[in-house]
């Protein structure tokens, strides 16, 4: 009947309303903010409001503004097979203070999603790897999160290129098939036969790793002096010091760029101002400093 009465094509407040059609009001508007810089900071977050005020919604529509290429949703219905599924006990402690209970079902959420969390990734977690190399190699934070973010930039990366030799690899076995087809005298079709046994032996080795989610041994301080090694043109401790003497720097704006590293001026020349080892105190960590002209 109030459809009748107010024009509409359609019930407006049904539960499969689509996103596209939302009204923009100031509340939801700020919900969707606070999703996208979760999103970009990678970060851990609860929704929570009063019965009716559009959390599903919200979510749906922070849902459907992701890039499907880049994230994948994982929609758990039911909290308590949640829990139950992957062995997470909930215990009420009696001797917390009174707190209202929207605190209270924060707090727990946080714990269940954090606990979880460790059990999921483990010593494989961006935190435990970064502790073991500050430790291991007497980093400061700063150095151990370079490290750390180093490295998995590079395993990602040998995950792609494997792909993209295996691509690689395969076409050239179909395109040595066809021309083996079309050639006429033995003598090329024998050379091509011999041809086609190398790329198939290389296309079965991308094929291993593509299958056991590997990648070929990381040869670090590039091909070139690889090749020059392999020669003989320089020796292995020439080697070891072009690989270990490479130096990265990376600022944050917001923390007034790099604190390790320092480029300044002083009456035309470009000094660099570099932390050393490090000073321990009674409250904290300092660092020697080393200023060179560059």
């Amino acid at each position: 009947m109030y459809k009748a009465f107010y024009s509409l094509s359609r019930e407006p407040f049904v539960k499969g309303l689509k996103t596209a059609d939302s009204f923009v009001s100031a509340a939801f508007a700020e919900a969707r903010a606070r999703l996208d810089y979760l999103k970009k900071v990678k970060g851990m977050g609860l929704l929570v409001g009063e019965p009716g005020a559009g959390k599903t919604f919200t979510l749906r529509a922070f849902a459907d503004s992701l890039n499907p290429s880049l994230y994948k949703v994982i929609y758990f219905p039911y909290l308590k097979e949640f829990c139950r599924q992957f062995n997470v006990v909930i215990e009420e402690v009696d001797d917390r203070p009174n707190k209202e209970p929207q605190e209270e079902l924060v707090e727990d959420m946080i714990a269940i999603v954090t606990g979880f969390s460790a059990r999921l990734y483990g010593k494989r977690g961006g935190r435990v790897a970064k502790k073991l190399v500050q430790v291991k190699f007497n980093l400061n934070s700063r150095q151990a999160n370079d490290a750390v973010y180093d490295a998995q930039s590079t395993i990602k990366s040998q995950y792609e290129l494997v792909k993209l030799h295996y691509a690689n690899a395969l076409a050239k076995v179909e395109f040595t098939q066809k021309r083996i087809t079309k050639a006429k005298s033995s003598k090329k079709k024998a050379n091509l036969q011999k041809r086609l046994e190398k790329e198939q032996r290389k296309l079965a080795d991308w094929q291993k790793h593509l299958e056991a989610k590997t990648f070929p041994t990381i040869v670090f301080g590039g091909k070139r002096l690889f090749l020059e090694r392999c020669k003989g043109n320089i020796t292995r401790e020439e080697w070891q010091e072009a690989r270990s003497n490479r130096y990265l720097s990376r600022g944050d704006k917001t923390k007034g760029g790099n604190l390790n590293t320092r480029l300044y001026e002083v009456d035309g020349q470009i000094y660099l101002d570099i932390a050393a080892e490090q000073v321990p105190t009674e409250k904290s960590v300092r660092y020697n400093r080393i200023t060179v002209l560059v």
